[in-house]
């Protein structure tokens, strides 16, 4: 067997553990997790010191094929079924003396979605056709993988399934979800993305319809105008700017929706409104005060929504290093009385030392909780 193609397919295949070159390459290969992204660090030896680098699985391919393997006098390729061995050019196959369990630590942990030439992802510019993420795009895959570790663990077991994500953007999460739904777990899911730019939801579409999307609709419209004509699973509302977050809620309560995801944006209704004197320290600095106003928002969120009989939680979506939007609103129907009474006390202290009325309030014209204390 030729090693070129032999390389190849296990790169393809992700079962590398080590690759050693010896003088004069002096170099490893392992592949390692960095934030969920699948890469080879590359150790090369000079001296006493070692310089790392890490790569995608093309370029490391590439850096094995062109600038170690053809100067070193033997190579090594680890995989769970053999050890690979190269000596002077000739390949010879040895019994595996590695596991990938003894490299667990250096592997990256699976992601929902694998890295391959998905059709949706290579339309989507994240993927490249013949392989390996486009650099540009490493954070949306993250962020796609993240995504759908969320929805799964609180995916409805109902069928079909019902799903609104309102703001649907450039889609890349609701053709993830369809394709995940789907081709991964093989159940019927409709989808309807709406968007307010027409000609956001015409390019959607005509995607749609090239990679053959079964159930998949896009919409044009404004979410307080539309009317779903079944009961709604999940309603998806992520990075809604600032009151159209509470829009799509109210929606969603008034659906009865069985699972919420929002992914808020833009904090700017309750900026003007806070104020509490023996809190001014938290206000008297734009930035302090703008960070209040956005914690405080979606934290009168959560409890209202556990009002209306909602498990909630705030919980991290994406790594703070890629965007300060980073939390997620989600909420599961089927909340307790006790959790209940305790939202509305915790609301009705809060509003009260803030001195706001968030638009959700209005929206859900609940009775004013800023009574005296």
């Amino acid at each position: 067997m030729d090693i070129d193609p032999l390389l190849k397919e296990i790169f393809a295949k992700r079962e590398l553990i080590e690759a050693s070159f010896s003088a004069p390459s002096r170099a490893k290969i392992k592949p390692i997790s960095i934030k969920n992204q699948w890469l080879y660090q590359l150790t090369e030896t000079s001296g006493n010191k070692a310089f790392h680098r890490n790569l995608t699985s093309e370029e490391a391919l590439e850096v094995i094929l062109t600038k170690l393997l053809p100067f070193a006098k033997e190579s090594i390729f680890y995989t769970p079924q053999a050890n690979w061995h190269v000596i002077h050019g000739k390949l010879h196959k040895k019994k595996g003396s590695k596991t990938l369990k003894s490299a667990a630590h250096n592997r990256i942990k699976e992601t929902v979605l694998p890295l391959d030439p998905l059709p949706f992802l290579v339309e989507l510019g994240v993927v490249k056709p013949n392989g390996g993420l486009v650099p540009a795009k490493a954070d949306k895959f993250r962020q796609i993988n993240r995504f759908l570790e969320l929805v799964r663990d609180v995916l409805p077991e109902t069928s079909p399934l019902h799903i609104v994500d309102f703001g649907c953007g450039k889609g890349y999460l609701t053709f993830a979800l369809h394709y995940w739904l789907t081709e991964v777990l093989k159940k019927e899911a409709h989808i309807v993305g709406i968007d307010l730019k027409q000609e956001v939801v015409e390019n959607l579409t005509s995607l749609a319809t090239r990679l053959n999307c079964q159930n998949l609709q896009f919409v044009a419209g404004d979410i307080k105008d539309y009317r779903p004509k079944h009961p709604i699973d999940l309603v998806i509302a992520l990075h809604a700017c600032n009151t159209a977050t509470d829009l799509a809620l109210f929606q969603a309560i008034q659906w009865k929706a069985g699972v919420i995801l929002a992914a808020p944006c833009c904090h700017q209704e309750l900026y003007s409104q806070i104020h509490n004197k023996e809190l001014d320290s938290l206000f008297q600095h734009g930035i302090l005060r703008e960070k209040v106003a956005a914690l405080a928002t979606d934290a009168l969120r959560a409890d209202l929504l556990e009002m209306q009989g909602y498990r909630t939680q705030v919980i991290e979506f994406v790594d703070p290093e890629h965007t300060p939007k980073n939390l997620m609103i989600r909420a599961v129907k089927g909340s307790t009385e006790a959790r209940i009474r305790k939202a509305q006390e915790r609301y009705r202290v809060c509003k009260a030392a803030l001195h706001v009325t968030p638009t959700l309030e209005k929206l859900l014209n609940i009775p004013p909780y800023n009574l005296p204390l």
